[in-house]
């Protein structure tokens, strides 16, 4: 897919990803694309023969300004999802109660609906899996409200539950 490697992303170049040739491209996608979602599908493969259903859960970060002309982001997190809604849902419920002070956006700042390019997607949505990508914006970090350890506890504590829920009803 071309956004594999994007030349330009929201107004900047990207110099290392500009004029790259065939053999260039291939070596990148060769040494860190491709062995990622191998590594990913031989994970789930191994689940699925331990007799677990896995949850695919991706977690990225977004900044605040994406450059000039562009519109501001105002979320803190962003849960993307297509096909699979349900995690999302749980996880915007449980900040809306546990952490109001988060402006949550769903398909924010990127849609999944419309890209359909992320791990998410092709080792979820199109293996039947529930998933769920999280964009966390950088700029919570500087805040000083949360550390990324609490972050950590945060999303774990979410995800803890929503699979318990989850393996319930299965």
């Amino acid at each position: 897919h071309p956004d594999v490697i994007v030349q330009h992303y929201f107004g900047y170049n990207i110099p290392e990803n500009i004029g790259l040739s065939e053999t260039e491209r291939e070596a990148r996608l060769a040494t860190y694309y491709r062995p990622y979602h191998a590594q990913v599908a031989m994970q789930i493969e191994r689940l699925k023969q331990a007799g677990q259903t896995p949850f695919i859960f991706s977690l990225h970060s977004f900044t605040e300004s994406p450059g000039d002309n562009m519109p501001e982001r105002p979320w803190d997190i962003g849960l993307l999802y297509n096909e699979h809604e349900e995690a999302a849902h749980f996880f915007s419920d449980y900040l809306e109660e546990h952490h109001p002070e988060f402006y949550v956006g769903h398909n924010e700042p990127y849609d999944l609906k419309r890209m359909k390019t992320s791990s998410v997607v092709t080792h979820g949505d199109h293996k039947g899996l529930n998933n769920l990508l999280i964009e966390l914006k950088n700029e919570v970090f500087d805040r000083g409200e949360q550390t990324h350890e609490e972050w950590v506890d945060i999303f774990a504590n979410i995800l803890t539950q929503y699979l318990n829920l989850e393996k319930k009803a299965g």
